[in-house]
């Protein structure tokens, strides 16, 4: 198992808290969840609990989990999506951003994202179907770019500091 943060506080913390459980199996590496530190596809499933909210750009994170993934892999994701397009002021806002909030997607564009990556991908025998744990299948304009513009540079500092 590949552990990955891009702190290296919660990556001393992963390592201690492994040696303590006698998981010698678990390796932990420093990287960004846009650019994994892992060869294409050598991962049976990637794991996001949250992560993905801290990205304002959604689609280089879903490419990069169908890179590393191999064929037949799964994507497993707990994160919070809304039903309705954030307001500027939630989008806009630090402290929403540290906490996940604020990078929320709508759900129909969190899912387009998904999927327009499991299509790229199914040429590697990713394939998208509503059985997929890559599905399914909707269509919506993306909210990543008004998140991007709107990311303010303390959010990212707090949330490169508490948050991987």
């Amino acid at each position: 198992m590949v552990g990955i943060d891009f702190t290296v506080q919660q990556l001393e913390k992963a390592r201690r808290i492994a040696e303590e459980s006698g998981l010698a199996q678990v390796e932990l590496r420093e990287g960004r969840i846009e650019k994994l530190p892992v060869e294409g596809a050598t991962c049976d499933c990637v794991i996001s609990n949250g992560v993905i909210n801290l990205a304002p750009e959604k689609e280089p994170v879903f490419a990069e989990a169908a890179r590393v993934l191999k064929p037949g892999g799964r994507l497993a994701i707990a994160d919070i999506v809304s039903e309705q397009q954030m307001k500027e002021s939630i989008v806009c806002d630090a402290d929403l951003w540290a906490s996940c909030i604020g990078g929320a997607a709508q759900q129909d564009a969190y899912r387009e994202a998904i999927e327009a990556r499991a299509c790229e991908s199914r040429r590697s025998g990713i394939t998208p179907t509503s059985s997929s744990p890559i599905a399914p299948a909707t269509r919506a304009r993306s909210t990543a770019s008004r998140a991007s513009r709107c990311w303010p540079s303390r959010a990212r500092r707090r949330s490169d500091q508490t948050h991987a």
